[in-house]
C-alpha cells in the first residue's frame, strides 16, 4: 500500500538515491508488510512489534560522477512543444520547470535555453549573447554559469529548414523528466547537422546528455570547438568527459550521465496511526496494538536546505477474531462509601473483540495474572483504588492469553471537622444570616473549589435549593456539596457549637455636627471615644473602624480615623477577649458646617513717618460672610498661629514703619464652637 506524496514546494530540491529503488516499505523484522495477529503469529510478551522503513538512499548535489552510459534517449528528438527556434547565438527563451532541480547544492525552477546547445540555470542570461567561441576548458570562470553543456557549439536554427528546438516533460511525479531536444541545428558556416538531447531527472536530480550527432566542422566553420559537461555557479567546479571537454571533435550516438555524490540525506521518520496520532519517531520504531489499525510512516528527505520531499507507506496490523485483545481501562468511583461492583461488568472495555470469545479471570498481582492463579471473586467491594490484573484467554488454546491492567480509582474527599465553633453575638443562641463561605478554610483543603450549601441532606443530593447564608442555632445542621472535574461530593452534616461572643447593639444611626475646619471635607473623629459606649459597655472590648464589611470581617486593611460630610456606612469591628468578634454596621449621618469669610486689603494715607493707629475689630466688621454673626473673633501676626490659636494680639494695633508704602497682614480667626 505505498504512497507518494510529492509535496515538492515552489523551493523544493530533491536529493538523488544510489542503486536502491524510489519507495519506501515498512516492514517488522521478519519482513512482513503487514501483519495478522493469531496465537501462532503472535505480537511479542510485551504485546508488540518493531517496525522499520526502507528508504532511497538521496544525496546532495554538491558533487557528482560522470559515466558514459548506453545511447537510449528519454524521447526522439525531434519530439516536443517546439519553440520555433530562429535563433543565432542567443540565450532565446525561459522555460519553467514542472517540478524543482536541484544542481550544485542550489533549487532551480526554470532554465533558460542557449541556442548553441545549451541551457543556464542563470535566467538573468535571457535575451543575451549566447557566445559561440568556446575557447575554455570546463570549468572555467569564463564559460557560461550554472550550465549545462548538452553539445555546445556554434550552430544556427532557421525558421525555413527542419533545425528546430523542442521541450517536453515525461513520466509521472515524483519521476519525471524535463527534456530539452536540440534537432538539427545547422553549424554555423557549414552544411551538416547537429542534434542532441538533454534530460533532467525529477527527485534524483540526474542530468543525462544524449548527442545523436556531432560532426567534425567542415573547413569553413567560424568555430570549431566543441564542449559536453556541467559547471557551477562561479566557474570553479565542473564535469565533462575527458575527450568532450573543450575541442574539435565528432560523436555519434553518445551518451553520458551526471549522477550526484554528495553526502546522503538522512530523512526524518515520522509514524502516526489511522486516527493521524503521532506513535513514533526514527528509522525504527515499536507499536504496541490494542485494535485493527493501519500505519503509516511519513520520511521527509529536507532537500537543497528549502523543503522536504515527502514518501510514505503504509502497513496494517490487525487482529484475528480469536486472538486475545487486551486494553488497559481506567474508571474512577467517587464517594465516601463502599461501592459493590461486578468486574464482569468491564469485560467489553478490557479488549476490542467480543468478550464472549474468551475466558477472563482477575488477579491482584501480574505474576498470578500470567500463571492463571488466585483469581479474585468478581463481586467486589471498592473502599480504596484498586488494580486489577485480568488474564484473557482464547478457551481452545490456554497459552494464547493476554493481560489488561484494571484499575479502579475510588476518589473520596471528607470534611477537615465536623462541628464549626462559632461566636453567638448578643450571647441569643442564634446567628441571623450567617454567611456559608466563611466555613470554606474551616472544613475543606485550601484551594477547595466547586462547593455549594444547603439546609437538607436530599437537596444536596439533588443539587436543588442551595443557601449562601443561614440563620445557624445550636441544632443546626448544614450539608456540602462539592464539585470537582470528576466527581460530585455531598458530605456532612455540619454541626455548630457555640461560644460567648460579643454584646453589642447592632443597629446603630449616628448622627453628627461639627465644623470642617479648612473646608477639606474631612475631620479627625475618634470613634472609640464617640461609638463605643453606644455600641457595647463589655468589659475589654475594642473598636476598630474600617470601609467595608470585608475589612472588618477579616480584621485585615486600613483603619479609619476621620469623618466626612454625608450619610454612609462603616463597619466597627469589636473584640472581647477570648477571639470573638462582631462587626457592627453604623449609618453615620455627618453635617459639617461653614464659617464663610472674605479677605480684605485696607488702604490707609499718611505721610510716610507718621504713626497710624487702627482697630482690626472695625477694619474686619464686613469679612464674615455667613453665618452673620460667630461668637469668637480673633487676631494673630501669623497663618500658623491663628492655625493653632496661639499668640494672639490686641484688636488695638499701631503701625511705626516710615516709607512709601507700608504693608502689614494681619489673620483673622472666625470661630464657632
Amino acid at each position: 500500500m505505498k504512497k507518494y506524496l510529492p509535496a515538492i514546494l515552489l523551493f523544493i530540491c530533491v536529493l538523488f538515491f544510489s542503486q536502491a529503488p524510489l519507495e519506501v516499505k515498512i516492514k517488522d523484522a521478519s519482513g512482513n508488510e503487514n501483519f495478522h495477529v493469531t496465537c501462532t503469529n503472535d505480537l511479542d510478551a510485551n504485546g508488540c512489534i518493531q517496525l522499520h522503513t526502507e528508504y532511497p538512499v538521496l544525496k546532495a548535489t554538491t558533487s557528482y560522477a560522470l559515466t558514459s552510459e548506453v545511447y537510449n534517449p528519454a524521447i526522439p528528438l525531434n519530439q516536443g512543444t517546439s519553440i520555433n527556434a530562429n535563433f543565432d547565438d542567443l540565450f532565446a527563451i525561459k522555460l519553467d520547470l514542472p517540478f524543482s532541480f536541484c544542481f550544485f547544492n542550489q533549487n532551480f525552477n526554470a532554465l533558460v535555453v542557449g541556442s548553441n546547445g545549451m541551457v543556464t540555470f542563470d535566467v538573468s542570461q535571457l535575451g543575451n549573447i549566447n557566445y559561440p567561441n568556446v575557447f575554455w576548458q570546463n570549468p572555467n570562470a569564463s564559460l557560461p554559469k550554472n550550465s549545462i553543456f548538452g553539445t555546445y557549439h556554434d550552430m544556427v536554427f532557421a525558421a525555413g529548414d527542419s533545425s528546430e528546438i523542442y521541450y517536453s516533460t515525461i513520466g509521472t511525479a515524483p519521476y519525471r523528466k524535463f527534456v530539452i531536444n536540440f534537432y538539427d541545428g545547422r553549424v554555423a558556416g557549414c552544411t551538416e547537422r547537429s542534434s542532441s538531447q538533454i534530460v533532467l531527472h525529477e527527485t534524483t536530480n540526474i542530468v543525462e546528455i544524449f548527442v545523436d550527432k556531432k560532426l567534425t566542422p567542415c573547413p569553413t566553420r567560424k568555430f570549431e570547438n566543441a564542449l559536453i559537461g556541467i559547471m557551477n555557479n562561479d566557474g570553479t567546479l565542473g564535469y565533462s568527459p575527458a575527450s568532450r571537454n573543450t575541442g574539435n571533435w565528432q560523436a555519434l550516438q553518445e551518451a553520458y550521465k551526471f549522477t550526484p555524490t554528495g553526502n546522503t540525506i538522512q530523512p526524518e521518520v515520522v509514524w502516526t496511526n489511522s486516527a493521524g496520532q503521532i506513535v513514533g519517531n526514527g528509522v525504527q520504531t515499536t507499536i504496541c496494538p490494542t485494535q485493527n489499525d493501519t500505519y503509516t510512516a511519513t520520511v521527509n528527505f529536507n532537500v537543497c536546505g528549502t523543503g522536504f520531499l515527502t514518501f510514505t507507506d503504509d502497513f496494517i496490523l490487525d487482529f484475528d477474531a480469536t486472538y486475545p485483545v487486551a486494553n488497559n481501562y481506567t474508571q474512577s468511583f467517587c464517594g465516601n462509601i463502599p461501592v459493590n461492583i461486578n468486574l464482569n461488568s468491564f469485560k467489553p472495555n478490557l479488549t476490542s473483540q467480543n468478550p464472549s470469545n474468551f475466558n477472563f479471570t482477575f488477579h491482584s498481582n501480574l505474576q498470578d495474572a500470567q500463571s492463571g492463579q488466585n483469581a479474585v471473586s468478581t463481586t467486589y467491594s471498592l473502599t480504596s483504588t484498586t488494580v486489577f490484573y485480568v488474564r484473557i484467554q482464547n478457551p481452545n488454546v490456554p497459552g494464547c492469553f493476554r493481560i489488561a491492567v484494571l484499575t479502579l480509582n475510588f476518589l473520596s474527599k471528607n470534611l477537615i471537622k465536623n462541628t464549626v465553633e462559632i461566636c453567638d453575638t448578643n450571647n441569643d443562641g442564634i446567628e441571623n444570616g450567617y454567611d456559608l463561605t466563611l466555613l470554606n478554610s474551616q472544613i475543606l483543603p485550601a484551594g477547595t473549589t466547586g462547593i455549594t450549601y444547603f439546609l437538607t441532606h436530599a437537596n444536596a443530593q439533588n443539587n436543588t435549593n442551595s443557601v449562601v447564608t443561614a440563620n445557624i442555632a445550636a441544632s443546626t445542621q448544614i450539608w456540602v456539596r462539592v464539585q470537582d472535574a470528576n466527581c460530585v461530593y455531598v458530605l456532612g452534616p455540619v454541626n455548630f457549637q457555640f461560644k460567648p461572643g460579643v454584646n453589642a447593639n447592632l443597629a446603630i444611626t449616628y448622627p453628627y455636627t461639627m465644623c470642617d475646619i479648612n473646608a477639606d471635607n474631612t475631620e479627625p473623629f475618634d470613634f472609640t471615644l464617640n461609638l463605643g459606649p453606644i455600641i457595647s459597655t463589655q468589659a475589654g472590648a475594642t473598636f476598630t473602624v474600617y470601609n467595608s464589611y470585608a475589612e472588618a470581617y477579616s480584621g485585615i486593611g486600613t483603619a479609619i480615623g476621620t469623618i466626612k460630610n454625608g450619610i454612609y456606612q462603616i463597619f466597627v469591628r469589636v473584640e472581647i477577649p477570648g477571639g470573638c468578634f462582631a462587626v457592627v454596621q453604623v449609618n453615620m449621618n455627618v453635617t459639617f458646617t461653614e464659617i464663610k469669610v472674605n479677605a480684605k486689603d485696607e488702604y490707609i494715607c499718611f505721610n510716610g513717618t507718621e504713626d497710624v493707629s487702627f482697630n482690626l475689630q472695625t477694619l474686619s466688621a464686613n469679612m464674615l460672610v455667613s453665618p452673620t454673626t460667630v461668637p469668637v473673633i480673633e487676631f494673630y501676626p501669623s497663618y500658623a498661629d491663628a492655625e493653632l490659636e496661639t499668640n494672639p494680639i490686641s484688636p488695638n494695633q499701631t503701625i511705626t514703619t516710615n516709607g512709601d508704602f507700608v504693608t502689614q497682614t494681619y489673620f483673622v480667626r472666625f470661630e464657632q464652637s
